[in-house]
């Protein structure tokens, strides 16, 4: 008798499409100065859009709204500020590369203007992240991050497909060297990889070298997706995917005539042992044992799949649609794409809709990539705050609902869950907070003894030290943009501006002779 499956029932947490969450600024009056980088990036990347709009090459991404025309309507119609705005967001730029210390804040300010920023500049922006990547002795993790959303902001003119190569042999290069005891170091960079695979994967990137950049990064993945630490474990295992998702420069002929040729090659060592020649019979016979071991790991996996088939229930179509026994690219990695593509637009429906309808519902690491998805809403104050209360609701619902996972392998999702409340929990006093504390005291009693240990465990331990990912919104200060300010010609420019504006009143002013005044101080 095939084992009792239970059937999942679909919750709705988020009932329609909306509009994609912006950062609102308040634009200064054209000829005065900008507070702040945001506000510069807001305004550059506004007028791009509208320029962009008048052109052939207008999309539905670089549309603006009533609002933002509204707003950008007074630089639109003056060349002479929007030559000032883009040659600001170049200074800033320029005050950036020159710059010996690269601080953190001078990283999170520059990177706001990566959207605008033409192909000159930006290349020299990112020219200067990778140098000073490499050229660091020790990690910098705010350098890694900014370089990495440099790379995701990238306008398609701006980045080749041999860029983004380079760039990830850079991440494979200090992973390589990063001392594997503590994980901190070894999950920011292959976060840091894996989301430089999706944008290659995105960017349908071909061709990648198998023997110098395919396979030295497929080993370092492997050996992390089976670490203890659970985060760097799934992001490892999710990276690896984004890996396999990138044809390489081996054909499916090249593939099998290697693997002949590894046999080919083992068994002439073997056969040297006629001759007594030691040295070659023994590289031989390690040849046939690492073909062997190759062998022996795919024949593994399709056990593990069978095991894992028998205990779902799931017929063998569904299993090769899932790529249990495909050994390679699975169905779970191509659904999570589709649920950050989903909240990147604002369409929450749509993303409600295929968490439960996907085939892959039932994997760990497709549950895993929504209750990430979901713990990054909650935290982001981009997004209103009853969508934040609602993906609060959601990551509960699926703590509860244990139909919605595979039983065998639900500790890690429940563990994480908890730890995305309580991360949640922890932000500053919010009715966000607030309700994601109400919603951890009602999951204590919740399931079997089994699932309330490990909710009293979850609690007693730290929780994760990671950030979850949200929209920029800016450093509080802005250096750069002060120096860039600073510099003659800006200044001259303004003193140039004020001067007019005095003159023009001066032009309309009424002329009062000096006897018609009521007394000699009017």
């Amino acid at each position: 008798m095939p084992p009792l499956v239970l059937e999942h029932h679909q919750a709705t947490f988020f009932t329609q499409n909306i509009a994609t969450p912006t950062l609102s600024l308040v634009l200064p009056p054209p000829g005065s100065r900008f507070e702040s980088t945001s506000q510069l990036a807001h305004c550059s990347d506004l007028l791009r859009r509208h320029l962009a709009t008048t052109t052939s090459t207008a999309t539905i991404a670089t549309s603006l709204d009533p609002v933002q025309q509204t707003l950008i309507k007074p630089f639109a119609h003056d060349e002479e500020e929007q030559i000032h705005v883009f040659g600001l967001v170049r200074s800033v730029v320029k005050e950036f590369v020159v710059d010996a210390l690269k601080s953190s804040v001078s990283i999170s300010e520059v990177v706001l203007l990566g959207p605008s920023l033409d192909q000159e500049t930006y290349r020299r922006l990112l020219n200067c992240l990778i140098a000073e990547f490499e050229g660091a002795r020790l990690l910098d993790i705010a350098l890694l991050q900014g370089l990495v959303l440099i790379v995701e902001c990238a306008k398609p003119e701006c980045l080749i497909a041999d860029d983004l190569i380079k760039i990830l042999a850079v991440l494979r290069t200090r992973l390589q060297s990063t001392h594997q005891q503590s994980t901190e170091y070894p999950y920011y960079l292959v976060l840091a990889i894996s989301r430089l695979l999706d944008v290659m994967v995105e960017g349908k990137v071909e061709d990648l070298s198998r023997v110098e950049d395919h396979e030295p990064l497929s080993v370092l993945l492997m050996q992390l997706s089976d670490n203890s630490d659970l985060y760097l474990k799934h992001q490892a295992t999710y990276a690896l995917q984004g890996l396999l998702h990138i044809p390489n420069d081996e054909t499916r002929r090249d593939f099998v005539l290697r693997q002949a040729g590894n046999i080919t090659m083992g068994l002439l060592g073997v056969a040297s042992v006629c001759k007594l020649e030691v040295g070659e019979f023994v590289e031989g016979f390690g040849q046939l044992y690492r073909v062997a071991c190759e062998l022996q790991e795919v024949g593994a996996k399709v056990s593990e799949g069978m095991r894992s088939l028998r205990a779902s229930g799931q017929d063998i179509l569904t299993s090769i649609r899932s790529g249990i026994l495909s050994g390679g690219r699975q169905l779970w990695y191509s659904a999570l794409r589709e649920a950050q593509e989903h909240i990147r637009n604002g369409r929450l429906a749509d993303f409600n809709r295929l968490v439960f309808e996907a085939p892959c519902y039932r994997d760990v690491e497709f549950q895993w990539g929504i209750c990430q998805l979901l713990g990054e809403i909650a935290v982001d104050p981009l997004w209103d705050v009853l969508v934040r209360q609602h993906a609060v609701n959601f990551l509960a619902h699926l703590y509860r609902d244990d139909t919605v996972r595979n039983p065998d392998k639900d500790k890690d999702i429940c563990a994480y869950i908890l730890d995305l409340l309580r991360q949640i929990d922890d932000l500053p006093d919010s009715p966000v907070s607030t309700h994601a504390r109400s919603q951890l005291q009602g999951l204590e009693m919740e399931g079997s003894a089994v699932k309330q240990n490990l909710y009293r465990d979850a609690m007693a331990g730290p929780f994760n030290p990671f950030p979850l990912k949200v929209h920029l919104c800016g450093p509080l200060s802005s250096p750069l943009l002060d120096r860039a300010q600073a510099v003659p010609e800006v200044v001259d420019r303004t003193l140039s501006k004020l001067r007019a504006m005095r003159l023009k009143e001066s032009a309309n002013a009424l002329y009062i002779p000096p006897q018609a005044k009521p007394t000699s101080r009017s």
